[in-house]
């Protein structure tokens, strides 16, 4: 038996058992890297990616599992103040240090303290050489030519044109800056762009057919609207059918600058149009991207584009994803006005759609089979004394217990989630109150602008960021082992199966009396732990919780099953919420059982969820 499959066996065993049941088995400790010994595959010199047992995984150049947990803006210039005209924490640290190297190694034992094994985008990596594992952040949009017509979205962003032949040899210099990454194995791979606009939403105010419609007759932009409407409609008089025109051929498209009066009250087949045609532009943009960057870095990852939350389609993630090797996504939480109209416009333009916050995560995860890493998110808090007033969209919560509690339920949720390679909170520290350029002034850091840790937050981090990556384990349902893997559940209950009311490794709501996992059936998982069934279950019935005893509970798990299923082979439902009432009692238990309908017959699976009250 392979030493992963011993050591995640050894960990079930001893976190399944009752208390002192089973001797804990010697932690194997991390590697050079920060990967944890406990699962071992194949060592290729570089960080890359890897499905285990149903998880994805980075793999250290050593060949161990890696679950990034990093800090972006690691960098000690901080923020510049156009109003001070200077960056405050800058000036702060090499008063109180000396110079940006000896700032560099009190970072450096603070992440590490943190238990922090990566520095996120924006962050100065050469000031940790050999210290610590990085990424980069590159920007190939700005190689292509703006379509000048179009508005720029609220962020600043403006459409490029990815046709345009200039791209391709603009793309080629951007990938020749990933050079010292694809050098480096401690770089863990690159970003190529940060929050572009992929649609109407914060980073873009036109679809992007109706912006290409602004370019210039004969512009390449111009052109590919031509081609795709070309090959979608019969003929022209197809085309004007839908359209509502008069063309007498597709070259007439050159000649106007908008085919529509508003493009928002457009019926949907029309809304389809511009869909299909944003997908196509996706795909351009990926594929000359990662033909690029593959030329300097044929082993390098490309950790995607940095998708805006809420503003993302699943045809943009599905161009995407066959030219990069991790989806990245910029996934805050939004304040509840806000997160109300991320819903309303998710729905309008058809973008992945969250019912609560990480369903649309989720969906992206389903119909591209790709991991995916958390590339940018955070919470602030009022009594940091800053303004927090821009960006408006996030919630400002009352006090730092408060931001250490939301920070530990973030990555309860997340360690729930195996196609997640990592989460990076934004950022190392706090912006100027003040603002920056752009205006931001709010509490995101670990440090305040003085470099001092916001101490309530990272006690927390220690506590909830050690030892994360044992805690990502598929669990069986304790069937037979010819068809264990046809269900299996990822949770967040850490250890598995049994959390103390409070515990921030397993309970992830900070209310007292009562425990709150998540719970994820994944179906037909490949497993190296058991012989999965030739195909997956054909049928799936709960046969706990009880409709009389918890309603809501089955109904949630009999939704995220029929998601499964019909996702296919190896998907996970969005999550199962288990909440566990302590009431009078010591201690509670939770239980889901599932019948699954297996080429072999019937497949019956258990998961035991147990909430115990603090010991006084």
């Amino acid at each position: 038996m392979p030493r992963f499959q011993i050591a995640a066996l050894l960990l079930v065993l001893r976190l399944a058992a009752p208390a002192g049941a089973v001797p804990p088995p010697v932690d194997p400790g991390y590697d050079a890297w920060g990967g944890w010994r406990g699962i071992t595959t194949t060592a290729t010199g570089r960080f890359r990616t890897e499905r285990i047992d149903g998880v994805w995984w980075l793999v250290t150049p050593d060949g161990h599992a890696f679950f990034s947990m990093g800090i972006t803006g690691v960098r000690p210039e901080g923020d510049f103040a156009p109003s001070l005209g200077t960056s405050p924490y800058y000036d702060n640290i090499l008063a109180r240090y000396g110079s940006e190297a000896a700032w560099a190694d009190v970072a450096a034992d603070r992440l590490a303290d943190l238990h922090v094994n990566t520095l996120g985008g924006w962050s100065r990596t050469a000031l940790f050489p050999q210290r610590i594992a990085y990424t980069e952040v590159l920007s190939f949009a700005a190689r292509a030519p703006i379509v000048a017509a179009a508005p720029a979205g609220l962020s600043g962003f403006q459409v490029r044109d990815w046709y345009d032949p200039s791209f391709e040899s603009g793309a080629d210099a951007e990938a020749a800056l990933a050079a010292p990454c694809a050098a480096d194995p401690w770089c863990i791979g690159v970003f190529t762009d940060n929050e572009m606009g992929w649609g109407p939403g914060i980073a873009q105010s036109l679809p992007t057919l109706d912006t290409y419609l602004l370019l210039p007759a004969g512009a390449p932009g111009k052109v590919a609207v031509q081609s795709f409407f070309a090959s979608r409609y019969a003929d022209v008089a197809t085309f004007n059918a839908a359209w509502g025109q008069s063309f007498a051929s597709f070259a007439d498209l050159q000649n106007v600058t908008t085919l529509t009066a508003n493009f928002r009250t457009d019926p949907p087949p029309r809304q389809a149009d511009r869909q299909a045609f944003q997908n196509e532009t996706a795909t351009r943009y990926f594929f000359v991207v990662n033909h690029a960057l593959r030329a300097v870095g044929p082993d390098m990852l490309i950790l995607g584009a940095r998708f805006l939350a809420y503003s993302t389609s699943a045809g943009v993630a599905q161009a995407a994803a066959p030219w990069v090797d991790v989806l990245s996504v910029n996934y805050y939480e939004l304040d509840g006005p806000f997160f109300a109209l991320a819903q309303s416009t998710a729905a309008e333009f058809g973008y992945l759609m969250p019912t609560r916050f990480f369903d649309d995560m989720d969906e992206m995860a389903r119909v591209t089979n790709k991991p995916v890493v958390v590339s940018e998110w955070t919470y602030r808090a009022a009594d940091s004394g800053l303004p927090n007033t821009w960006l408006p969209f996030f919630p400002t919560l009352a006090t730092q217990a408060d931001r250490a509690q939301a920070y530990a339920s973030y990555v309860r949720r997340a360690l729930a989630r195996p196609y997640l390679l990592g989460i990076h909170w934004f950022k190392y520290t706090d912006f100027p109150a003040e603002g920056r350029a752009n205006g931001e002034n709010s509490n995101q850091g670990i440090t305040d602008i003085d470099d001092d840790l916001w101490t309530v937050l990272t006690d927390r981090m220690r506590v909830v960021n050690d030892g994360v990556a044992p805690q990502r384990r598929l669990v069986a349902g304790g069937g037979k082992a010819a068809t264990d893997c046809a269900l299996e559940f990822a949770t967040s209950a850490s250890p598995l199966l049994r959390c103390t009311d409070g515990d921030p490794r397993c309970d992830r709501d900070g209310i007292a009396g009562q425990c709150t996992v998540d719970v994820l059936p994944c179906v037909q998982v490949t497993d190296g732990r058991f012989t999965c069934p030739a195909s997956p279950p054909t049928g799936v019935v709960v046969k706990q919780p009880s409709v009389r005893k918890d309603p809501a509970l089955r109904a949630a798990l009999e939704q995220s099953l029929t998601a499964a299923l019909a996702a296919g082979a190896g998907a996970c439902g969005p999550a199962v919420t288990v909440t566990m009432p302590l009431g009078p009692r010591r201690s509670v238990t939770t239980k889901l059982a599932v019948l699954a309908q297996v080429p072999a017959g019937r497949e019956r699976d258990t998961l035991k969820l147990r909430c115990d009250a603090v010991t006084p």
